[in-house]
């Protein structure tokens, strides 16, 4: 744990095993976001367990005693400052402004990623989010060490009354609306409380009425449900190889989109744009596409991570167009970015990275080769698709 993240107003302990309940991506019960890889046990259908059970464990208790005391895990030491979580410092001004004051084990919030049941293969993504990457690394290596999960009935009614004092909820995947025990998961939260600040994480490929009627219900103060869907091009061809899946096509996307818009209206949607060094030449244009579609709020992020589709492998150049068209996109729609000082910032301290032209763009290939074979059509080839990669690439 960074220092600069470590101290604060003299305070001893991580408020977030106190006031978060955090499932990761394997069913893992943890002690926060940022340490999904390490739980406690976990709650699936296979292993029958309760949240209870986990947090009456021996283990946990240790974990949390040592906590309390200020004694933190290595793994928290390691983990606590990486992008995206929320760190010890914030945790505890976000405590304090919420007049916690208290250190009692009832959450405030909860993160739950709602098993790994997944209809896409997203480039960005892995076999440990989604079973549809389960079943292609089986295909194409015959064995995977992830399985597919999912929360019994029995844990969800279990989950839902768990957290039902939590006015903070964010359901993630898989794909949330992929999985059938979703719905009863949010009609068993509303039943106990409506009155949350509720996001649902989606890639929006499907659509559950069930979920969506009972998500409806949710707002905050005022704030409305959030629906927050991710996105990395607007372009088809992009869009089905990032994505992957024979059915998916952006023109999907946006049926869906206008699906929720027109038939449930409290639900506020946010889309998650990932900048990518596939697509990031076509910013600009998506950009004006999603304000065109009636998308209220854009939230931005930059894709480091697989190297071949990090943002990073494109020259200054590329870098400067994306730095201008996003400030141009601020000026021309005040509000739309939400966080467009946070991105500027990215691309002027670029960090040196994986710069391998050639490996990149075999990697690249190989990706298009296998929508290919999974029965995806193109409108362009590899080398009309990849050309300004190819050109600008570092």
């Amino acid at each position: 744990m960074s220092k600069k993240y470590l101290n604060y107003e003299g305070k001893k302990f991580c408020t977030e095993p106190y006031r978060t309940v955090c499932i990761g991506p394997t069913g893992g019960v943890t002690a926060c976001c940022a340490l999904s890889k390490y739980n406690f046990g976990l709650v699936t259908e296979e292993t029958q367990n309760s949240l209870d059970k986990i947090y009456d464990s021996k283990e946990w208790k240790r974990f949390f005693k040592n906590n309390s005391i200020g004694n933190f895990d290595n793994k928290c030491i390691d983990a606590c400052g990486r992008p995206g979580i929320t760190v010890y410092n914030l945790s505890w001004k976000i405590a304090e402004r919420e007049g916690w004051k208290h250190k009692n084990k009832k959450p405030v919030s909860a993160d739950i990623a709602f098993s790994n049941l997944c209809n896409l293969s997203c480039t960005m993504c892995d076999s440990t989010f989604s079973s549809e990457w389960i079943k292609i690394a089986k295909k194409e290596k015959g064995e995977c060490k992830d399985k597919p999960w999912n929360f019994s009935e029995k844990q969800v009614i279990e989950i839902a009354e768990y957290i039902k004092d939590a006015t903070r909820i964010v359901i993630k995947g898989g794909e949330p609306m992929f999985n059938p025990r979703l719905p009863l998961f949010v009609k068993e939260l509303a039943k106990h409380n409506t009155n949350r600040d509720f996001t649902l994480i989606t890639n929006l490929s499907v659509v559950q009425d069930e979920t969506l009627k009972e998500f409806n219900k949710f707002s905050l103060n005022g704030v409305k449900p959030h629906l927050q869907t991710s996105l990395e091009s607007c372009d088809e061809d992009y869009y089905k190889l990032i994505r992957g899946g024979n059915t998916t096509t952006f023109d999907k996307f946006v049926k869906n989109l206008n699906y929720v818009k027109e038939n449930y209206n409290n639900i506020h949607i946010r889309v998650h744009y990932l900048i990518n060094a596939w697509s990031i030449h076509r910013l600009r244009e998506d950009l004006e596409i999603l304000h065109s579609l009636g998308v209220q709020k854009v939230g931005m992020d930059t894709i480091i991570g697989p190297a071949e589709q990090s943002f990073i492998t494109q020259n200054d150049k590329v870098r400067r167009k994306a730095y201008r068209d996003i400030k141009y996109v601020t000026i021309k729609y005040p509000n739309f970015i939400e966080n467009p000082n946070e991105m500027l910032n990215q691309f002027l301290d670029v960090k040196d990275f994986n710069k391998n032209k050639a490996k990149n763009i075999k990697l690249a290939q190989e990706y298009y080769d296998r929508r290919l074979l999974q029965g995806t059509t193109f409108k362009k080839s590899f080398n009309e698709l990849f050309g300004e990669y190819i050109n600008n690439h570092v």
